[in-house]
Formats: C-alpha cells, sequence, structure tokens
C-alpha cells in the first residue's frame, strides 16, 4: 500500500524508515504516565544524543496544579523516562494545549492550545521551566474551530507554517498553511482545504495532529474519541507535499491511504526524526488510561 505514495516520498528525509517499519498494532507501545492528566496532545524534538532522543510534550490540561509541558527520554531498549517542565514564572497558565512544533533553525518552540492561541517558548534545562517569548494568533480561524495541530518548517528556503481544525465525524477537517516570520509573528496569505480520512470512523477527528518534513512532505495522524474510557482507534497518513516556487505555496493532494493505524490508542501526537536512524514517532492521549509512544523502530 506504500507504493502509491513513492512519488510524494522521494524526496523525504524519513523515507527509508516509513518503508521499512511495520504496521502500528505489531510493534510496542511504551507506557510513559498513567491518568488522565499525562496524555501527550502535542510533541517536538529537543535533540538527540547518541542513541537517546529528546523530547518536549505539551497536556492538554486546563486547571490549576496540572501540568502543561513535560519532557520525555527515548533510549533504545528502555523505558520512556518523564519529567515535569513548568510554565513561565510570573505567566497565567494556558489552557488546553494541543500542539507543538519545534521553531526550525533555533532552540524554541511553538506551542498551540485549542483556539489558536500560539506561545513561543524556549526551554531553561537548568530550571525546569520554560521562558515565555511571546504569543500571537493563528490567523483565518471560524469561530468554533478547534486546532489540534501546528507545525514550522524550512522548505526550500523559507519558513512554513501549517495548521488545522480537527474535524469531528462528518465535519472535515481544514487544513491551513501560509509562510511565518517567526521573529515579527506575521504570517502571509492563508490558504486551506478540507480533509475527510477514511479511517476511523465514527467520532474521527480527520486531523489529530501533523508535521512538515524539510521536502514539504506534510503527515498527519486522525483519532477517534468515544469518551475517557474509549473506545479509541487511530491512523497516520501522508497528506500531500508543500511546493514553495516563485513566491507562491502550493499543496499537492495525496491519495488517502494509511500509513500505519492502531485499533487501541488515541493518537493526539506525530514527530518526524530526520535523516540516517530517523523515523516516526507517535504519541498517544488515551484520556483515563495515560499516555504511550510508539517509535518506527529502534534508534
Amino acid at each position: 500500500m506504500f507504493r502509491r505514495f513513492h512519488a510524494i516520498l522521494v524526496t523525504s528525509s524519513i523515507l527509508p524508515a516509513i518503508f521499512t517499519s511495520l504496521p502500528v498494532r505489531s510493534q510496542t507501545w511504551y507506557p510513559v504516565r498513567g491518568s488522565i492528566e499525562f496524555g501527550i496532545s502535542g510533541m517536538a524534538v529537543i535533540d538527540r544524543v547518541g542513541t537517546t532522543v529528546n523530547l518536549l510534550v505539551v497536556h492538554d490540561n486546563k486547571d490549576d496544579g496540572q501540568g502543561r509541558l513535560a519532557t520525555i527520554s527515548l533510549r533504545v531498549s528502555d523505558w520512556p523516562t518523564y519529567r515535569e517542565i513548568g510554565w513561565a514564572d510570573g505567566e497565567p497558565l494556558p489552557v488546553d494545549l494541543e500542539a507543538l512544533s519545534a521553531v526550525p533553525g533555533t532552540d524554541t518552540f511553538v506551542a498551540v492550545n485549542s483556539r489558536g492561541t500560539a506561545y513561543h517558548v524556549a526551554l531553561g534545562v537548568e530550571t525546569d521551566r520554560v521562558r515565555l517569548l511571546g504569543t500571537f494568533v493563528l490567523p483565518d480561524l471560524p469561530e468554533g474551530s478547534n486546532v489540534e495541530s501546528f507545525a514550522l518548517q524550512n522548505v526550500e528556503g523559507r519558513l512554513l507554517a501549517v495548521w488545522a481544525h480537527r474535524g469531528q465525524g462528518e465535519d472535515p477537517a481544514v487544513l491551513y498553511w501560509a509562510e511565518f516570520d517567526a521573529q515579527t509573528y506575521a504570517f502571509s496569505a492563508v490558504s486551506s482545504e478540507e480533509i475527510r480520512v477514511p479511517y476511523p470512523i465514527g467520532a474521527v477527528r480527520h486531523i489529530s495532529d501533523l508535521k512538515v518534513d524539510t521536502a514539504g512532505v506534510a503527515y498527519a495522524t486522525a483519532a477517534s474519541d468515544n469518551g475517557n474510557d474509549g473506545p479509541f482507534a487511530s491512523a497516520a497518513y501522508v497528506l500531500g507535499r508543500f511546493d514553495l516556487d516563485r513566491g507562491t505555496t502550493t499543496f499537492h493532494r495525496s491519495p488517502l491511504v494509511s500509513m500505519t493505524s492502531d485499533p487501541v490508542h488515541k493518537v493526539e501526537a506525530i514527530e518526524l526524526l530526520p535523516g540516517e536512524g530517523g523515523g516516526l514517532l507517535l504519541g498517544t492521549d488515551d484520556e483515563s488510561f495515560g499516555s504511550f509512544i510508539w517509535r518506527s523502530h529502534e534508534f
């Protein structure tokens, strides 16, 4: 089933890992933390040291006393190591963080809540909390939008921002994209396209997270949510490819055939590990059952 993606994926930096990975259900899901407060709603790579990958993750908590951010360290043949990261001193706690992206070429990140408010943060490892560098609002979101994804990537020498209204059931996801200035938080003209996935079915969120690689290929997850105790199901897709040429950005949509699927977990986070030994990472918000991480292969 992967062959029909070949025209898009041939330039992708994680192509070898995608093509050699097994279906998610036959791989190992590594438990991170139990309980509803520790669901992973978005994640981004901090760094990679040898065979250890360090991630920053966000939780969609809403109440005081509940964590918003954490780091997770993934090591070969070992369980993930979790450490809570505090919010910026003196700043109001964000509510319902649903997405996270690294800012390419920097050591900073952008976290986004479900209403489209974005928080530009720097991770202070020694203080175990973040510094808030600035905030902005995603443009062109209609009232009632529910954002669960945001990605930044340098494509053809320009910084591309991609985000989506998640959709629900018969309501499609809406994919948005524009060029972005990380210094001024300014967006170019925004384009959009509706997305409906074939699986899961029922209470499906058509885009629960997304990432874009340096070739402009967009990867996304979809998930069904039937309440805090499930049942859940998820799938990962290649949505298509962004082409930034001659001052315009064009989205070339691909056939929506799942790369991988799972009938148990609710995947709300996706991340790409580029280069040799790279691959695909998936994180779950399994509500009452906590969070898990899956990786396409050992690093």
